[in-house]
């Protein structure tokens, strides 16, 4: 739910079916958004797109030359930026990162296109959302699974480095709109502070309590990083980081 909730506040690209529907909910975006402000997106898929792929650089820097741009894919293992966030985050056409996680064309320029190490490296730098306005769209989600009958969940972790987290469900609970019965399991590393005060599991009272820890491994096959003993469809065998 709190990823659900930290999507509320990005531009939702996941019914879009072409580059220029893209990039113009992108621009209705930036033109809400203060002098600087990133503009967020979330959930496209270029292979939906007649082009299949994703807008060129210079495309984004037309569309948005004012605001760092920041969109992540249907899969959350890639995404795309435009040059003003390539700026802020250091990185130019001689910039090296592993594994192709800078995605350049035939000439060595940087497309755009941002893969795996570079995606989760952008994610650090991501200004967090006020606790207040994440608590509005917390509470939001928890009116929507209402609307559905849902009234118990657990939540499998956010991703979370912020332990701020807690504040929010703190909020939400302490406005009584808290309305789904919450047990949390805690991702590395908001579980380490949680961990460090020698709380028990579980902790917490009848609406939100923290059940657990939880621990994953994940990969996609659409963007490459999936380690795979044959090539897949799109003519990779992934990544091997082990």
């Amino acid at each position: 739910p709190v990823t659900y909730a930290d999507n509320l506040l990005k531009v939702d690209l996941s019914a879009v079916t072409s580059q220029a529907e893209l990039l113009e909910k992108l621009q209705a975006r930036a033109k809400t958004c203060a002098p600087g402000q990133w503009v967020l997106g979330y959930g496209y898929d270029e292979m939906r797109f007649p082009e299949k792929r994703e807008p060129t650089l210079q495309q984004l820097d037309q569309a948005i030359p004012d605001h760092p741009l920041y969109v992540t894919r249907a899969c959350l293992h890639a995404g795309f930026v435009n040059s003003r966030l390539f700026a802020q985050a250091g990185w130019n056409k001689d910039t090296q990162l592993p594994d192709g996680a800078l995605a350049k064309d035939e000439n060595g320029e940087l497309t755009g296109r941002v893969n795996e190490g570079a995606k989760f490296a952008l994610d650090k730098l991501v200004p967090p959302s006020s606790p207040e306005d994440a608590a509005k769209a917390l509470a939001q989600v928890c009116a929507q699974y209402n609307a559905f009958g849902v009234t118990s969940i657990a939540d499998m972790g956010h991703g979370a480095d912020d332990p701020a987290l807690f504040r929010v469900w703190g909020d939400v609970l302490a406005q009584g709109k808290l309305t789904l019965r919450t047990a949390s399991y805690l991702m590395d590393p908001a579980y380490l502070p949680y961990a460090q005060a020698g709380l028990p599991f579980p902790f917490g009272n009848n609406l939100y309590r923290v059940a657990g820890r939880n621990l994953f491994a994940d990969c996609a096959i659409g963007t490459g990083p999936a380690a795979l003993s044959q090539p897949s469809r799109y003519g990779s065998k992934g990544l091997f980081p082990h």
